[in-house]
């Protein structure tokens, strides 16, 4: 799996570059949500909805679809998955036409579906990050996208808000939105841990 980052790195950051790196700036106030795809994302439709023209949105992996189906379409789609099966995930949701922010490991079909711009960056623990010496790493960025996002979210704005970043399972709940392309189990595993 790490390889194929690192091939993926390669053909996606070779020169010249055809996506602009993401470096580290100031910080600014514009809040940014930063969406997942946890149950509690169907609870904030409606702010969402409600604030849509007050903040940017940040749509973390497999939340897009949900954002979508509820009409709200995020400015910006982060992923970092590293294989190829995600692209028909995405142009099923209806990424065209959304800007897409990816770690410099994704698949070069994911970065084909959006039609929109493209920026990339360098991810905290990766092999290509550190064999390239980028000036940019992006902390704290694993082991989900929603981490990614919110350390993307972090690095531009000193306001974040969270949606829908409820990661785990809840007894007798949902662990996804409604709208989420996972079967909504609602059962826990059996060597689940109480916290």
């Amino acid at each position: 799996d790490e390889m194929r980052g690192y091939e993926n790195t390669k053909k996606n950051l070779s020169l010249p570059l055809r996506y602009p790196v993401l470096s580290a700036r100031d910080t600014s106030d514009v809040p940014i949500c930063v969406v997942g795809n946890g149950a509690s994302l169907d609870m904030s439709v409606a702010f969402l909805r409600e604030n849509r023209e007050n903040m940017l949105i940040f749509s973390a992996g497999t939340a897009l679809r949900t954002l979508i189906k509820q009409g709200i379409i995020p400015d910006f789609h982060i992923e970092i998955e590293r294989t190829d099966y995600l692209a028909p995930i995405l142009t099923e949701a209806g990424i065209e036409g959304i800007d897409l922010i990816g770690a410099s490991v994704i698949d070069e079909s994911v970065l084909q579906t959006t039609g929109a711009e493209i920026f990339l960056f360098y991810k905290e623990g990766t092999i290509g990050s550190y064999l390239d010496e980028p000036s940019f790493v992006l902390p704290f960025a694993a082991p989900f996208v929603g981490n990614a996002a919110c350390s993307l979210a972090l690095t531009f704005s000193r306001r974040v808000i969270l949606c829908g970043m409820d990661v785990g399972y809840k007894k007798e709940g949902k662990i996804h939105s409604r709208d989420s392309i996972y079967e909504n189990e609602t059962q826990l595993p059996p060597d689940s841990v109480p916290v």
